[in-house]
């Protein structure tokens, strides 16, 4: 798995990152664009991942990495299982994720994607729950994932429908929280 880092991320993590990351993976969920933001509540920051490919954003209370990786590939599990994904194909996803190597970002449109969903995330903590402590990440996560993205020569789109779509998989979603 490829986590490209914000400069932000690098810095506040100490993390060099690979100019050119070498993988040998057929996995689907291989790229993953990540950014921290302010929560909007005092002190309190999040990490946002982001699919390349889909988009799907997944977010993770706090700011160290090391820390967020383990209810990052929970979360993912979570979303992937709501989908109908066969518990086969999301432990390959899963074994494929336990080699990460860190890169710097190369895709200004993901940055952008990502910059907006921070923007809607942070206002969507604030305005929802008034203190930091009760905020129920895996319901964010999962509103999250059914945002409309817009790509430059790719029109509009939503991020479960491109997975599910990948899958084969294009009935509703069992549960949204």
């Amino acid at each position: 798995m490829i986590l490209h880092l914000t400069r932000k991320v690098q810095n506040v993590n100490k993390i060099k990152v690979v100019a050119q990351p070498q993988t040998e993976s057929n996995c689907y969920f291989n790229n993953w664009y990540v950014d921290i933001f302010s929560t909007g509540f005092k002190g309190k920051s999040a990490l946002v991942f982001m699919h390349d490919m889909s988009r799907l954003p997944i977010s993770i209370p706090g700011k160290s990495l090391q820390k967020a990786i383990p209810p990052f590939l929970e979360q993912l599990k979570l979303h992937l299982l709501n989908w109908g994904i066969s518990n086969e194909e999301i432990e390959n996803e899963l074994t494929a994720a336990n080699k990460i190597v860190y890169a710097p970002t190369s895709n200004k449109s993901i940055l952008g994607s990502i910059n907006n969903i921070k923007l809607n995330a942070a206002y969507s903590l604030t305005y929802n729950y008034t203190d930091y402590g009760s905020i129920d990440w895996a319901k964010i996560n999962l509103h999250m994932s059914v945002h409309l993205f817009s790509v430059k020569g790719k029109g509009h789109f939503w991020s479960d429908k491109i997975i599910r779509e990948h899958y084969g998989l294009l009935e509703k979603p069992k549960k949204w929280g």
